[in-house]
């Protein structure tokens, strides 16, 4: 067995056996304000929504493609679902990340193929899946993924809020 393997299968067997926490509880132990959406005012909105994510990005979780989304639904969405799915806790020190893709919870991956796909991407799915109807491309209506925390394998401009 390659060195890469025994690695990852140690890996995939300590997050099976790790006790489970939410990251809901696990922001709210570190002090970071989780207000219901419904009290949050529109102009905290951006404020609130940052705090969570570099809160995240410290618990080593980092989101992806959030641009399809506002600032107040992809609040409402991490605060409802996200953040309260039961993950294994990550120790101390590990070098392991969590990545949460956005449009990920999408069965028929039309988020992903309307506003993030590439041509190269849209023309592969078309070829593998021709009975499927391809949304049109869009482009995002909001520019917040280039500027949100990354892990220490991607490389993203540096602007933080």
């Amino acid at each position: 067995m390659l060195y890469k393997e025994r690695v990852q299968r140690r890996r995939v067997a300590a997050s099976d056996e790790a006790p489970t926490t939410t990251t809901f509880q696990e922001l709210d132990k570190k002090g970071i304000a989780l207000p219901h959406p419904d009290t949050v005012p529109e102009a905290a909105m951006s404020t609130t929504l940052w705090a969570v994510i570099r809160g995240l990005a410290d618990l080593r979780v980092f989101l992806d493609e959030t641009d399809h989304l506002s600032d107040r639904e992809l609040y409402v969405l991490l605060w409802n679902d996200v953040l309260r799915e039961e993950v294994p806790m990550l120790p101390n020190g590990a070098h392991d990340v969590w990545r949460v893709d956005l449009p990920g919870d999408d069965p028929d991956s039309r988020v992903y193929l309307k506003f993030y796909a590439d041509e190269d991407m849209r023309t592969q799915w078309r070829k593998q899946f021709p009975y499927y109807e391809m949304p049109a491309h869009q482009d995002p209506p909001y520019d917040r993924d280039r500027h949100l925390p990354a892990p220490f394998d991607r490389r993203r401009d540096e602007t933080r809020h």
